[in-house]
């Protein structure tokens, strides 16, 4: 009996087994698992240790003989009739199956005066790893705790951690044939629960509104007299050799060469290709983020498109979706332009011999102006380092933090001249510094194009400045038709329904949908009779009508809040007199 052992109690012996058919972990590099106090070791001697492949069975025994009860290890007490076995299931791959440990022993804490009876900790064993084969190698195992006397000092929740250096050992990388060690040297301590890291964070993302346009600009050159061709004056009166002394900047034709500065956060792969037709590599390298690089001109193509970057470029990283830059002149382009990761930071055009115009501060028509929403919701572990991009618009968020549980959203607007589609994508860090990305998420935002006049054929109109015929068979009933034949409007409106209501709107004043139609007037109120036509138009599956519900609603709402009434009543009215399939 130990000097120090206050009276003796006789040992008793208590193990408890639970197989976990679900654990299943393969062994791989060593745990690593901190061991807090009360520690106990056994690394005096007279253990074994020895795995059978034939039962499946690792067996560690030992005889401890100290616990530390402070973390500076100065308040040791001694452990009396010890014995300590650790009985692990792990098949021929490897793979733990089950697993018990079992510390017997009396010990007592002299700084309290409290005494230890057997058992001292039992438990299951939940996990292990195991080091390369050497003479010495290592092997720890993760414990979840069911009973013994030394539980009372763990922290609530804690672990056992037990970590054995195995002396003399042939283990040899495998557990497909029988091993062992001559000495095990064995320490045993409380741990903290292993945190299972969960990466379960979701990217939404949404825009408002969901169509833009119609634009009444039609695409173009610079000069309705440009005819691409370097021979002409292009309607300037000059030629492509002036430079006016009198000017410091400018664009003359199509863009020649561009200086661009890469705004991204990684180094990327950046491609860039002149867009058809004449389509042409120009540019392919890898940028650092801030990098500057230029695209120069190709010669491919006829007179109009040789030593220029063609009508628009396209810039692409990393293989992905590209951005569209427009080169033609038709549009200010020049130091200050970003689009997407890139800024212009300087240029030059064919037709002058001055740098290109800084771009003027631009205000972007109410109805091509979209707002992004994105929201990141995290259902599982604790995220830093997140990072939001859009392929289109570049960096959302960079450094930001996600607690469990949280959700964060963010917001970017924009000016859209086409039909757009952007994807966005996060990345995150969790604690144990593993990347966890969500799944990306897209939106498309689609331009509302003006349509040519149903009563004229194609070949009456400019193929350059306007999209494809619609569908054959479209029609449209005019507003007086609606007036006239209440009985043909379909359940998705009542002839009370207030016109501000669907519309979103408030310029025709307090008017019913059937008001609407009758009201006279110019302006808004000429906008709002074809409005109201159209609704009833687009909502008719009998009709077949250019537009659906939404685009006409959103055509009307941009052009309410621009107070620009033209552009969109003649559009409508156009096609609100397409032929009307109804009858009388």
């Amino acid at each position: 009996m130990n000097k120090f052992r206050l009276f003796f109690r006789a040992v008793t012996v208590a193990c408890v087994t639970v197989v976990f058919g679900s654990i299943n972990t393969a062994h791989a590099v060593i745990l690593n698992i901190p061991l807090l106090v009360p520690k106990v070791s056994a690394t005096g001697g007279g253990g074994t240790c020895a795995y059978n492949t034939g039962a499946s069975t690792l067996t560690i025994t030992g005889t401890p003989d100290t616990v530390a009860f402070n973390p500076a290890e100065t308040n040791i007490g001694f452990v009396d009739f010890g014995s300590l076995t650790i009985s692990a299931n792990i098949n021929s791959a490897g793979t733990l199956i089950s697993g018990t440990f079992t510390m017997n022993g009396e010990t007592t804490d002299f700084n309290t005066s409290t005494f230890f009876a057997s058992p001292l900790l039992t438990g299951t064993v939940v996990a292990y790893g195991i080091d390369a084969p050497g003479t010495s190698d290592k092997i720890d195992f993760r414990i979840q705790p069911s009973g013994g006397s030394l539980l009372a000092r763990f922290a609530p929740g804690d672990q056992i951690a037990v970590a054995v250096t195995l002396e003399g050992s042939t283990y040899g990388g495998s557990f497909a044939s029988n091993w062992g060690c001559i000495t095990p040297k064995t320490n045993a301590g409380s741990t903290p629960p292993l945190v299972v890291e969960s990466c379960a964070v979701s990217l939404t993302k949404t825009v408002n509104p969901t169509t833009i346009g119609p634009i009444s600009d039609k695409p173009g050159h610079d000069k309705s007299g440009d005819s691409d061709d370097d021979n002409d004056d292009n309607g300037y009166g000059y030629s492509r050799d002036d430079d006016d002394a009198s000017i410091s900047c400018g664009c003359r034709g199509k863009v020649s060469e561009l200086t661009l500065r890469y705004n991204g956060l990684l180094a990327a792969d950046v491609k860039v290709t002149r867009k058809a037709p004449y389509s042409v590599a120009l540019y392919r390298g890898i940028v650092q983020p801030g990098g500057q690089f230029t695209v120069l001109a190709n010669s491919y193509g006829p007179t109009g498109f040789s030593g220029t970057l063609g009508t628009s470029i396209e810039i692409a990283v990393d293989g992905g979706e590209a951005v569209e830059m427009e080169t033609s002149g038709s549009k200010n382009v020049g130091p200050g332009l970003v689009v997407g990761k890139f800024e212009v930071m300087s240029g030059k055009s064919r037709r002058l011999h001055k740098p290109l115009c800084p771009v003027p501060p631009y205000s972007c028509p109410v109805n091509q102006q979209v707002t992004y929403t994105y929201t990141l919701a995290n259902s599982g572990s604790a995220l830093t380092g997140l990072t939001l991009d859009d392929d289109k618009l570049g960096n959302i968020l960079t450094g930001g933090t996600l607690a469990a549980a949280q959700s964060a959203t963010f917001t970017k607007t924009a000016c859209l001249s086409h039909t757009t589609t952007n994807t966005a994508t996060a990345m995150g860090l969790l604690p144990s510094g593993a990347h966890c990305a969500p799944a990306p998420a897209t939106a498309t935002v689609t331009l509302i194009m003006p349509p040519p006049d149903c009563n004229k054929h194609l070949h009456d109109c400019d193929p350059d400045s306007i999209p494809p015929p619609p569908p054959p068979g479209h029609g449209g009933c005019s507003r007086d038709y609606w007036k006239l034949h209440k009985d043909k409007w379909t359940k998705s409106f009542k002839h009370s329904d207030k016109f501000s209501a669907i519309f979103q709107v408030d310029s025709v004043g307090n008017r019913s949908l059937s008001d609407t139609l009758d009201i006279d007037g110019g302006g808004a109120k000429a906008l709002g009779r074809e409005a109201a036509a159209a609704l009833l138009n687009a909502s008719n599956p009998n009709v077949n009508f250019l537009y659906t519900p939404a685009q006409v609603k959103s055509m009307v709402l941009n052009a309410y809040s621009t107070k620009v009434y033209t552009t969109t009543t003649d559009l409508l009215k156009q096609q609100n007199n397409c032929g009307c399939p109804l009858g009388n």
